[in-house]
């Protein structure tokens, strides 16, 4: 009697690593790894964009006043008190 529980929670141990543990363990390290993927992008496009950014500011100066039309009107209404 006491080899058929032996063997009954052997298996359920078994079951549990395998259908419960592993499955958590592999999810994981898969999102560990996306993770570092996507930070490694967000590094890559910052770095680049930095890059571009410095190309076209030796291009223009970072601060130029915008041209403002003469014809531009703004509607507003009066409040009164």
């Amino acid at each position: 009697m006491q080899t058929i529980l032996i063997i009954l929670g052997i298996y359920l141990l078994y079951k549990f690593m395998v259908d419960f543990v592993i499955p958590i363990y592999n999810t994981s390290k898969r999102v560990q790894q996306q993770f570092r993927d996507i930070n490694q992008r967000a590094k890559e496009n910052a770095q680049s964009n930095q890059h571009n950014y410095n190309s076209s500011s030796s291009n223009n100066p970072p601060f130029q006043k915008a041209k403002v039309s003469s014809k531009v009107y703004i509607d507003f209404e009066e409040v009164k008190d």
